[in-house]
C-alpha cells in the first residue's frame, strides 16, 4: 500500500504559483512518454529483425540445388540432409511465430498505452492553467468589489451618524436641505416615486437572470424581454401582460434599459436587452447611500460565490488530474513491466539455449516494483502541500467565523462557541466513533469459514484512516454543507465514515496557521536534530513546554485529536507500520512552515512529532488526566511526571539542564494560570515570575533545604493552576452536558420516526447511561 500519493505533494510552495505542482509533474511525465517511444522503437526493430531471420530461413528450407536434383532417394545422407532442411522450415516458421506473438503481447500494449494516454496530460494541463489565470481575474473583481462595498458602507455609517449628533439639530437627516421627492414618474398604468422607481430597478438587477448573447459584435451579457414583463407582472399583480409590455417600453423610453442595435426600436417580447443606466437622478443622498450599501453587497457577495464556486473547481480538477496521472504512470510503469515480460518469456520459449540470460533478465525484471518508482518520483520532484488559500467572506461588521467553518482561524471560529475546541472537530470524531462502531455490529458473520475473523472497532477504524481516498465530488459535498449549516451528527452521519475523515484533514489543510504554527517549526526542528533527540525524557519534556505556549484553541484542538488517535494506536509497537503511514499522512496538517521549499519538502522532523504525540500522549497531554488524579490523591502535583518514561539517575543530584527546565516550567504553569486571573491576582504570579532564576548549587545539603521564598512562590503557583483546574473542569462537564442533550434528542426524533412504522427498538446499555448522565 502506497503511504504517498501525487494529491499530498504535487501542489505548490507558497500562493504566488499554484500550478508549478502539475507543470513539473506533466514534465516528467512527458520523460516517461519519451521512455515508451524509444522502447515501441526498440520493439519494432527486435520485430523486424525477428521477420527477416524467419523468411531467411523459410527460404533457405525450401531453396533447391543440385545435391537434391542429383541425389539418390534412398541413401541416408540424403534423407538425413532434407530432415534438416525441413526442420529448418520449421524452425523458420516457429520465429515467425515469435515475431507475431511479439507484435501482440509486447508492441500493441505500447501503442495502446500512448494512444490512450499521450494528450490527456498536455491538454487538462492547459486546461488547469486557463482556469487558475480566470480564477486571479475574478479574484482582482472580488477585491475591486470588497472595496466599493467598504466604501459605500462607510458612507452610509456617515449618514447614520448625522442622525446620532447631539446638539447639532441643523445637521440632522430630516432637517438637511435635499430636494422635493414628491414628483411621480409613469411606470405603464403606475405612477411611482424616485424612490419607488430606483428600488425596482435594483430588484430587476438582482432578480432578472442574464444570459450570453452571440452578435456579430462579440457575446455579452443580456435580458431577455419575456424575463422583464414576467418580472414586472410578479412584482405588480394588478398588470396584465400589456400593461408590464408598456411599464417595460417606458424604461426603455428613460433610458435605463436599452438594445445593442444603434437605431431605435420599440420594446419587443423576444428582445434582448442591457442596462443602461441603474438609478434615477434626484434620489435623496441618504437612501442612495442606504441602496448602494445593498447594491454594493449583493455584488461583493456574488464575487465571494463565484471565486469559492472557481477555487472549488480547481481544486477539484487538480485532484482528479492527480490522481489520474498517478493512475497513468502506475499504467506506464506496470505496461512496460508486462512488456518486457512477455518479451523474455518469447525468449525463453526459443532459445533454450539463452537460459542463463533468460535468467538475468527476469531477475532485472523484478526490480521493476510500481510503487517504489511512485515513490522515487514524489522524493525527487516533488513541489510540495500548499493548498489553493481559501477565500472566505470577511463581513463590515461581523467575525468570519459567523458565516463559514472552513478557511477561518481558530481564535475566531470557538469565539461564539463557549469552548476551545471546534464543534466541526469533536462532531467529526464522535460521528467517526459512533458509525465505526454500528458498522462492526452489523458485520455479516460468515459460517463454515475459520480464517474469516470479525473486525474490532479499532481494526476497522485503522483501515479506514490509512485506507483508499474517497471519491473527492462527496468529500466537497460534505465540505460545502458543513461550512455553512449548524453542525450535526444527522448530516455526518449521512456520508461513509472515509468521507468524513477527509473532510476532517480538509478542515486542518484549509486553516490559515496550522494546529502548531509555523515559527515552531525550526524549534522542533532542531529540537530533533540535536543530541538531546536521542533522551527520551527530556524530548517529551521539551515537547511539552513547546506546547504550552499555543494558543488555548490551538493547544486544546490538537489534544483533541490526538487524544482520538492515540486510542488507536494503543497495544501496537512504536515501529507499527500503521503509525507509520498514520503519521505521514495528517504530518503537514499538524505542523508545517509559513512557506515551504525544497529545503522543508524533505523535512522528516514533523512526522517524528506526530508520532510522538500520538503515542506519547499521556506523557505530553498530562492535565488531560489531573481532574481523575486530584479526586484520588487531593494533594497530587499539579502536573505530575509521567510513569510510563523514566530514565536512570544517580545520587549526585540534578543537573544545571534539568534545574533550568523546572523552572521553566513553574513559569509556564503561572502564565497560563494568568490568563483567567483577574488583576488582584496578577501581582502574586508577577511575585513568582520574578522569583524564578537559575542559581547554581554549591552543595546538595544547600539543594536539599527548600527557602521559604520558594516555598512561598510554589504554594501560590499551585493556588493559581488549582484554579485554573477547576473552572476547566466546569468548562468540561457543561461541555459534556450539551453533547449528551443534542445525542438525546436526535435519538428522540429517530425514536418517533421508527414509532410511525410500528416498530419499537429497544434502548441499548449505551443510550440509558447517555440518558442517565443528562439526568444527572
Amino acid at each position: 500500500m502506497l503511504q504517498k500519493h501525487f494529491t499530498d505533494c504535487f501542489w505548490a510552495y507558497d500562493t504566488k504559483d499554484i500550478t508549478i505542482g502539475i507543470r513539473t509533474l506533466n514534465k516528467k511525465i512527458d520523460k516517461g512518454f519519451e521512455e515508451v517511444d524509444e522502447l515501441i522503437s526498440f520493439v519494432k526493430k527486435r520485430i523486424t529483425l525477428e521477420e527477416n531471420y524467419s523468411y531467411d530461413l523459410v527460404d533457405l528450407g525450401q531453396s533447391r540445388n543440385y545435391f537434391e536434383e542429383n541425389a539418390e532417394e534412398g541413401s541416408s545422407v540424403y534423407q538425413s540432409y532434407l530432415n534438416i532442411k525441413r526442420e529448418l522450415i520449421n524452425y523458420g516458421n516457429s520465429r515467425q511465430n515469435i515475431a507475431n506473438a511479439m507484435r501482440d503481447y509486447v508492441l500493441a500494449p505500447l501503442l495502446k498505452y500512448q494512444e490512450n494516454y499521450r494528450k490527456y496530460s498536455q491538454r487538462k494541463t492547459q486546461e488547469i492553467i486557463d482556469m487558475v489565470n480566470t480564477l486571479q481575474r475574478q479574484k482582482d473583481d472580488l477585491e475591486y468589489a470588497k472595496a466599493e462595498y467598504y466604501q459605500s458602507c462607510e458612507i452610509s455609517e456617515q449618514f447614520n451618524n448625522l442622525t446620532n449628533t447631539v446638539g447639532t439639530p441643523y445637521y440632522t437627516l430630516d432637517t438637511m436641505d435635499f430636494p422635493h421627492l414628491d414628483a411621480m414618474i409613469p411606470v405603464g398604468p403606475r405612477n411611482m416615486t424616485i424612490e419607488e422607481l430606483n428600488s425596482l430597478l435594483l430588484k430587476m438587477q438582482h432578480e432578472i437572470p442574464q444570459t450570453t448573447v452571440s452578435s456579430w459584435i462579440g457575446n455579452y451579457q443580456a435580458m431577455a424581454g419575456e424575463d422583464i414583463v414576467r418580472f414586472i407582472m410578479k412584482r405588480f399583480l394588478d398588470m396584465s401582460k400589456d400593461d408590464a409590455i408598456m411599464a417595460a417600453q417606458d424604461l426603455l423610453k428613460m433610458g435605463f434599459i436599452g438594445t445593442r442595435s444603434i437605431s431605435k426600436q420599440p420594446f419587443t417580447f423576444n428582445g434582448s436587452y442591457v442596462w443602461k443606466k441603474t438609478t434615477m437622478e434626484g434620489e435623496a443622498p441618504h437612501k442612495k447611500a442606504k441602496r448602494d450599501v445593498e447594491r454594493t453587497d449583493f455584488i461583493y457577495k456574488n464575487a465571494v460565490k463565484t471565486v469559492e464556486t472557481t477555487r472549488c473547481n480547481i481544486e477539484c480538477e487538480m485532484y482528479t488530474y492527480l490522481v489520474k496521472i498517478e493512475d497513468i504512470e502506475y499504467q506506464r510503469i506496470q505496461t512496460i513491466r508486462s512488456a518486457v515480460a512477455a518479451m523474455i518469456d518469447l525468449e525463453s520459449k526459443s532459445v533454450m539455449v539463452n537460459q542463463v540470460l533468460y535468467n538475468h533478465d527476469k531477475l532485472y525484471l523484478e526490480t521493476i516494483q510500481p510503487e517504489r518508482d511512485l515513490i522515487q518520483v514524489i522524493n525527487q520532484c516533488r513541489t510540495g502541500t500548499t493548498h489553493i488559500p481559501v477565500s472566505i467572506y470577511e463581513s463590515f461588521y461581523y467575525s468570519p467565523g459567523h458565516f463559514q467553518t472552513f478557511g477561518v482561524l481558530l481564535d475566531q471560529l470557538v469565539m461564539s462557541n463557549g469552548t476551545n475546541v471546534p464543534i466541526i472537530v469533536k462532531k467529526c470524531l464522535s460521528a467517526i466513533t459512533k458509525s465505526v462502531k454500528a458498522l462492526c455490529e452489523n458485520q455479516e458473520i460468515i459460517q463454515d469459514v475459520d480464517d474469516v475473523k470479525k473486525l474490532t472497532p479499532i481494526e476497522m477504524e485503522r483501515k479506514m484512516w490509512v485506507g483508499p481516498r474517497p471519491f473527492i465530488g462527496q468529500v466537497y459535498e460534505l465540505r460545502n454543507q458543513l461550512n455553512t449549516q449548524k453542525i450535526s451528527l444527522k448530516i455526518l452521519k449521512s456520508f461513509k465514515v472515509p468521507v468524513i475523515i477527509a473532510v476532517l484533514k480538509l478542515f486542518l489543510q484549509e486553516l490559515p496557521i496550522s494546529l502548531i504554527a509555523g515559527d515552531m517549526y525550526e524549534s522542533f526542528k532542531m529540537l530533533y536534530s540535536g543530541a538531546e533527540n536521542n533522551d527520551l525524557k527530556n524530548r517529551i519534556t521539551s515537547i511539552e513546554r513547546l506546547l504550552y505556549t499555543l494558543s488555548p484553541p490551538y493547544y486544546e484542538t490538537l489534544a483533541c485529536i490526538m487524544k482520538h488517535l492515540h486510542g488507536l494506536v494503543e497495544g501496537l509497537s512504536f515501529e507499527d507500520e500503521f503509525i507509520s503511514g498514520l503519521t505521514y499522512s495528517i504530518s503537514h496538517l499538524i505542523l508545517r512552515p509559513w512557506t515551504e521549499s525544497i529545503i522543508t519538502t524533505n523535512d522528516q522532523h514533523a512526522s517524528r512529532l506526530v508520532k510522538d504525540l500520538i503515542f506519547y500522549y499521556t506523557d505530553i497531554f498530562p492535565e488531560r488526566f489531573t481532574l481523575a488524579r486530584k479526586k484520588m490523591n487531593p494533594k497530587a502535583p499539579q502536573r505530575p511526571p509521567s510513569e510510563e518514561i523514566t530514565s536512570p539517575t544517580n545520587d549526585d543530584g540534578i543537573s544545571k539542564t534539568q534545574e533550568v527546565l523546572d523552572s521553566i516550567d513553574k513559569a509556564t504553569s503561572a502564565f497560563r494560570a494568568s490568563l483567567v486571573l483577574d488583576d488582584t491576582t496578577a501581582p502574586k504570579i508577577a511575585s513568582v515570575l520574578e522569583g524564578i532564576e537559575e542559581k547554581p548549587k554549591d552543595d546538595d545539603a544547600e539543594a536539599s533545604e527548600p527557602k521559604p521564598e520558594e516555598s512561598n512562590d510554589t504554594l501560590k503557583t499551585n493556588e493559581t493552576a488549582k484554579d485554573l483546574s477547576e473552572i476547566e473542569e466546569k468548562s468540561e462537564i457543561e461541555n459534556e452536558i450539551i453533547e449528551k442533550s443534542e445525542e438525546k434528542a436526535e435519538e428522540k426524533a429517530e425514536e418517533k420516526i421508527e414509532e410511525k412504522t410500528d416498530v419499537k427498538p429497544e434502548k441499548t446499555e449505551e443510550n440509558k447511561a447517555d440518558e442517565t448522565v443528562v439526568a444527572n
